[in-house]
């Protein structure tokens, strides 16, 4: 299935660089912007096909969501404990604690946790005693959106891309922020539902969407309805981004590494970073803080570090620390956007107090920590 792929790359090509900044969600409404990149791409069965051929070989092509319009800052507290284990009651730990995205395991003693926290929230109030911990909070996110000659020779295992220094094309094919980042569109709780389906099934049709949300709600919709708030739903993505399942060489180790000190350049750097094959998100500050996440490779590790490296210091930035965790059952749970958090009563998010101490009593009820 690679090579049949492969032979079609320049198809491939071109979707993915259209993508990549597509506003548009459902495979109805991303036929005008998909028509031209073949002669059958006018059609919802042949998009639904291309997005399925990529995932056949490891290539996920998912929306991504941004998470500042949704009135969330990404909080990253890195927790030192005594001792940590594997936890195979990690997913519930996760969906069980309000605002949490993902759970790390980093051995020998750290729990690294990334929470999509309400803007107007008192962070100290959700970290509790541990307020004192390690605590980086960002203002935005983007996710990898490599350049697709690239991604393509990563998933065909080809020494080039492990070996060749791909950062430097990596700036020279950044993207820029869209024109409307910083607006606000109004937030509903259709409009989650309507998220929440297509965040994980981005080719749905706008029928079936509207079947999934009726079945959810128990309520019936118009068509016509449920169009207006995909629409409004496509205002709260960045186009789409790339999670690679699968890929010759690459292991499931995930490196972190925050920086400081970039000269009013954070975004700049994320948008380009995020261009690089093994590049999985960067977030960062209004105060010019990243943290960006890579898959690591099992070959050429030491050139991509180095590059890394010199990459950082182009922009002028720090790297203060570094973390590594297995993404594998046990070590690392991500789930999706908290999208059930909203309280349609109040038109925001709910509050939680004492969110960290909470997630640690749970590890240390399983068994899964000492500290």
């Amino acid at each position: 299935m690679v090579q049949e792929v492969i032979k079609s790359e320049n198809i491939y090509v071109k979707m993915l660089n259209k993508l990549y900044v597509g506003n548009y969600l459902t495979s109805s409404e991303l036929i005008p912007l998909l028509r031209d990149v073949c002669a059958t791409c006018g059609r919802i069965k042949q998009i639904k096909k291309l997005f399925s051929s990529l995932k056949s070989i490891g290539v996920n092509v998912l929306p991504d969501i941004m998470v500042h319009k949704l009135r969330f800052k990404i909080v990253v507290a890195v927790i030192n404990v005594k001792k940590v284990r594997r936890c195979l009651s990690l997913t519930n730990v996760s969906t069980l604690s309000p605002y949490v995205r993902s759970i790390a395991i980093s051995f020998p003693k750290k729990i690294i946790l990334t929470l999509y926290v309400p803007e107007k929230a008192d962070i100290y109030d959700i970290l509790g005693e541990y307020r004192d911990s390690y605590v980086y909070v960002y203002d935005y996110v983007v996710r990898s959106k490599p350049i697709p000659e690239y991604l393509f020779m990563l998933i065909e295992g080809l020494e080039k891309a492990f070996y060749e220094n791909i950062f430097s094309s990596c700036l020279e094919n950044s993207l820029n922020l869209p024109e409307d980042w910083e607006k606000r569109p109004r937030i509903t709780s259709l409009t989650l539902h309507i998220l929440d389906f297509l965040s994980l099934n981005p080719t749905l049709t706008i029928s079936e969407v509207k079947d999934e949300v009726s079945k959810r709600v128990n309520k019936e919709f118009e068509s016509d309805k449920i169009k207006r708030y995909v629409r409004n739903a496509s205002k709260f993505i960045y186009g789409y981004r790339i999670s690679v399942s699968k890929a010759p060489y690459v292991s499931r180790m995930k490196l972190c590494v925050l920086i400081t000190n970039t000269n009013n350049n954070a975004s700049r750097f994320c948008l380009s970073v995020i261009r690089h094959p093994l590049s999985l998100t960067c977030s960062w500050s209004n105060q010019g803080n990243i943290i960006a996440c890579f898959s690591l490779p099992e070959i050429g590790l030491a050139e991509f570090v180095e590059q890394l490296y010199q990459f950082v210091d182009l922009f002028g930035g720090e790297i203060v620390e570094c973390f590594e965790y297995l993404a594998d059952k046990g070590y690392t749970s991500v789930i999706n956007v908290p999208y059930t958090e909203w309280s349609p009563l109040l038109k925001y998010w709910k509050k939680f107090n004492g969110v960290l101490p909470d997630i640690v009593e749970k590890f240390k009820h399983m068994g899964c920590i000492d500290t």
